[in-house]
């Protein structure tokens, strides 16, 4: 039920999937910065 209902909103709001996949694209490389090692 839920998935369903995500999936209806992320149909009717495209700009959701960019705002998401913009904040993945740059908490990615900082979390990867922050977690490797520092050797």
């Amino acid at each position: 039920m839920a998935l369903s209902y995500a999936g209806f909103w992320f149909g009717s709001h495209p700009s959701a999937w960019l705002a998401i996949l913009v904040a993945a694209l740059m908490i990615g490389p900082a979390i990867f910065m922050i977690t490797r090692p520092s050797a």
